[in-house]
């Protein structure tokens, strides 16, 4: 998990003990649903943290805490939207779960956590990470089968991002030449990053200009540039039962 400014220690310290300051943050975040009883069970932890969400009869679910300063609301709440939207169209995804008061959003806060962190919640979909289907380089069946299936939802996401009408407010990173290149690049400026030798440098910055040139000559219409999934890899990725959640 990256620093993300805070020089009180929580980052510095053992991932098990940042999970346990998000755990119990989880459960404060929690009680927005009326699950403050559940239990939680760390499952991934990356830029987000994600907890299994146990709560007996009322079900289960996957509690999403937001990594500090990385999205704004309105960012968070267009990518909610869009999920809705996926599942309208049969896309399997998992289904958002509205807080009490009827936001998919909220802000908790709690001591050990040195910042306000953004949380959702979802439906489970019972699956395991694509990681754990097998070997790539052993060309394993299952595994051909499970990329075959990311294959399939990649195109129904991207069908169905291509005939939904966004609503007034939307807003997500882009990852044009900008995003990704500019000096308020979304993964920050390349240019700033240490330990790099001078003809590795230049290297890098001959790089930037031929792909910043090749990106503005392939064009942002509307056929070319528009809502995607960024994270079908190997360690982002799920298979579940019937598909890819």
């Amino acid at each position: 998990m990256p620093d993300r400014g805070t020089d009180d220690g929580f980052y510095t310290g053992p991932e098990s003990e940042q999970i346990a300051g998000l755990r119990e943050l989880g459960r404060e975040a929690l009680g927005c649903w009326g699950l403050e009883d559940a239990t939680l069970t760390p499952i991934a932890y990356r830029e987000n943290m994600t907890f299994a969400v146990d709560a007996g009869v009322r079900g289960r679910f996957a509690l999403r805490i937001h990594q500090a300063s990385y999205r704004s609301d309105a960012q968070i709440r267009s990518e909610l939207a869009f999920m809705g939207a996926l599942l309208a169209q049969g896309v399997r995804t998992p289904e958002v779960v509205p807080a009490t008061d009827g936001s998919p959003l909220v802000v908790v806060e709690r001591a050990g956590v040195p910042e306000p962190r953004q949380c959702d919640l979802f439906e489970w979909i019972e699956g395991r990470p694509l990681r754990e289907t097998g070997d790539a380089s052993l060309g394993s069946d299952a595994l051909v089968d499970a990329y075959a299936e990311v294959g399939r939802q990649a195109a129904a996401i991207a069908d169905v991002a291509e005939a939904w009408k966004r609503p007034p407010g939307f807003e997500r990173p882009a990852w044009d030449a900008e995003g990704i290149f500019g000096a308020s690049a979304n993964l920050g400026d390349f240019r700033t990053l240490g330990g790099v030798g001078a003809d590795d440098r230049a290297l890098l910055d001959r790089l930037a200009a031929r792909l910043r040139s090749d990106l503005e000559a392939f064009g942002p219409t509307p056929d070319r540039f528009g809502l995607c999934h960024g994270d079908f890899c190997p360690r982002t990725s799920w298979c579940a039962a019937t598909g890819s959640g």
